[in-house]
Formats: C-alpha cells, sequence, structure tokens
C-alpha cells in the first residue's frame, strides 16, 4: 500500500501493448496544502446527511454498524473487508513476503467458505456476487462465484495482475516484455479479448459505477513496470483516444488505486509528498475532471493511518490512539464528513487489529 513506512508498521503492529499520448497535465499549480484559488473549500451544510452504516473487521468479527457478527474461518483480522450480496468478504495474507492471499466468504450469520487464493489484488463485480483475480497456484486471471466456484478462467498469460470489473468485462493492464502496459479487456462469457491504445496503470482500480479506470503512472503520465508509478491518473473506460483523461503528481493514493467514492463523482487522495507518521490531510477532488476543478482538503485527525470512502459525504478514517506505538496501542475509527467535521465510531481495545470495508 502507498503509505509511508512508518505508518505501514503502525499498520502491521496495530491494526497491499501500446502506450498512448496523455492530456490534462495536472502538477505544481495545484499543490495540496498552499491554499488560494486552487484549492476550493467545501461548504457545510446547514442539514447535513447522516452516514452509512460504517463497516469493520477485528479479530475474528465482523461490526457491522450496530451488529456484530462472529465468523468461523480460522483466521483473525483480515487485511481487507468489502460487502457483498450475501454478507462479506474478507481478505488474509497468507505470505509475510508476498502478495498471497486466502479470500474467505462470510454470510450475516457468520458461517465462512474459502473462495480462493489469490496474488495480488482482486475485485467484485457490480452484483457483489463474482469475484476476479489471479490465481495464486496457475497464475492466471479466474473469475469466482461466492460459493468457490471457478466459473471462467483467462488462459491468455499468468503473472500476477490487478483485474478488476468493467461492467460484464474483467480489464487487466499486463506488463510486456518491453516495460509498458497496455489495457486488455476479457469478457469471460464469450472469452473475447480486446485492446486498446490507451495507457495502462498499475494497481489499477475501477469506480463502483465500472465507467471509469485508473491506478498509477510514471512522472510522464505512462503506465511503465518501475517503481517510479507514485502519480496518479484516472480516464473512462473504452476511450479509444489513447489519451488519460487526467493525471496528477501532486496526489497520490492512499492505499492501492484510485479511491473512487461510491457515487463515482470523486477521488479521495493524500499529498504526494507526505511522510512521517501518517496522512496530516486527504483531498477530494472531482474522478472526471482531476484536482485541476478544484480540490476540498480535509485536515486529517491525527494520529492517522488513511482512510476510505463511507458514502459520497463522508469519509472512514483511521489511525492510532497515540504516538507511542507499543503494545497498549489501540486503532482509532472515526467518520468525517468532507467539511472536516469528525466523530469517533470505534476505539479498539489495546492493541486490537482493525480493518475498516472498502468501498472498492
Amino acid at each position: 500500500m502507498n503509505r509511508t513506512t512508518a505508518a505501514a508498521l503502525i499498520a502491521a503492529g496495530v491494526v497491499g501493448l501500446v502506450g498512448g499520448t496523455v492530456s490534462a497535465v495536472v502538477r505544481g499549480d495545484h499543490s495540496p496544502g498552499t491554499g488560494g484559488p486552487s484549492t476550493a473549500p467545501t461548504t457545510r451544510s446547514e442539514q447535513p446527511q447522516p452516514a452509512a452504516t460504517v463497516l469493520y473487521a477485528g479479530d475474528g468479527k465482523v461490526v457491522d454498524g450496530k451488529r456484530t457478527i462472529t465468523w468461523t474461518a480460522p483466521h483473525q483480522t483480515p487485511t481487507k473487508l468489502v460487502r457483498t450480496s450475501t454478507g462479506y468478504l474478507l481478505s488474509f495474507a497468507t505470505s509475510p513476503q508476498e502478495p498471497a492471499f486466502e479470500l474467505w466468504a462470510v454470510d450475516t450469520e457468520g458461517q465462512s467458505t474459502l473462495v480462493a487464493k489469490v496474488a495480488g489484488t482482486w475485485d467484485l463485480d457490480a452484483t457483489k456476487s463474482r469475484i476476479v483475480g489471479s490465481d495464486l497456484e496457475s497464475g492466471k486471471v479466474i473469475v469466482w462465484s461466492l460459493e468457490g466456484t471457478a466459473e471462467a478462467t483467462w488462459r491468455l498469460f499468468t503473472g500476477r495482475h490487478s483485474p478488476v470489473w468493467v461492467g460484464e468485462r474483467v480489464m487487466v493492464s499486463p506488463v510486456l516484455r518491453n516495460g509498458t502496459l497496455p489495457q486488455l479487456f476479457w469478457d469471460p462469457a464469450t472469452e473475447k479479448q480486446t485492446t486498446t491504445r490507451n495507457v495502462g496503470f498499475s494497481n489499477l482500480t475501477s469506480s463502483p459505477d465500472q465507467l471509469l479506470a485508473g491506478g498509477q503512472v510514471d512522472s510522464e503520465g505512462a503506465g511503465s513496470n518501475n517503481e517510479g508509478n507514485y502519480c496518479l491518473a484516472s480516464q473512462k473506460v473504452g476511450d479509444t483516444s489513447g489519451a488519460n483523461q487526467w493525471y496528477t503528481c501532486d496526489w497520490r493514493s492512499n492505499v492501492d488505486g484510485v479511491q473512487y467514492s461510491p457515487d463515482s463523482a470523486k477521488v479521495m487522495a493524500i499529498p504526494a509528498q507526505s511522510d512521517g507518521f501518517g496522512p496530516g490531510v486527504f483531498g477530494v477532488f472531482s474522478a472526471t475532471d482531476g484536482p485541476k476543478a478544484g480540490v476540498s482538503e480535509i485536515k486529517a485527525p491525527g494520529p492517522t493511518l488513511g482512510a476510505e470512502w463511507l458514502d459520497e459525504g463522508h469519509l472512514v478514517v483511521y489511525g492510532a490512539s497515540d504516538y507511542n506505538l507499543d503494545d497498549k496501542t489501540a486503532m482509532v475509527i472515526r467518520t468525517c464528513d468532507l467539511s472536516g467535521k469528525c466523530a469517533e465510531v470505534a476505539h479498539g481495545a489495546e492493541g486490537e487489529k482493525l480493518v475498516v470495508a472498502s468501498t472498492t
């Protein structure tokens, strides 16, 4: 995950064919934290809408609002949690060195089913009933049901990818021999595959409405297989122009890929130069126009590790209870509206690990 080294340590102890042209470069004149005309503050609503139900998981439990569900999977705290059509999907790391994970489906009564073993990131479809990921053993991109049945296999290539759903198709950006990343599309129902002139992305993600896709690119806006992919980019799915809709090197992701809001209208990011304990500010800007259309900055309540979208008007911000980083340090979860007003919703026990749900 694209957090600082200190934040990653805290999370581990307390609580992963053809290049096109690029347009709409955002750099320098929209730098975070500088104020001025480039920063557009969010107007506080006189009648703010209530936040959605906060979903998070701890050691052997899922907390869904006021309800706590104990699951039967043979694991403790997951690395990722999402809501599904039948309950929840939990990801558990199985290797301290490699991005290897087991995916378990947990129903609302706590019964758990092993769905798949994957390498790297994975994605849930719009119906919240199918998962796509790179199979840990074969390296092939596979579609699984929540019952653990492999429904389709893309046999074109093997390796660790970041497949995402875009409607009924799957999109990936595999690394070619020349180091570039293309955009490939695969229809699991027909096995048809297509490519575009668009540049690909590292840590590929798609928006909840699956009309946008984004991730990380280099400072020139190109997808490449190197460690310099820290700039953030997004574009319309299927755009054949070969151009990024926008990219910025002033803001970067707080996690893997682009954090789109649940209504797919906004993006949350942190300043590119964030360092130290964790992010001090979160930027929210247009998912279609990027930071050039203005950035609303939300000061992070310290000590903060990161955040996820709760709904289109609120973030779930998670962090440590203190800066001591010892076995008494707890996890604190807050909701924050886009004006920066925050409220604590959960405070873990000493040393307890917690993970908040992701919407993408």
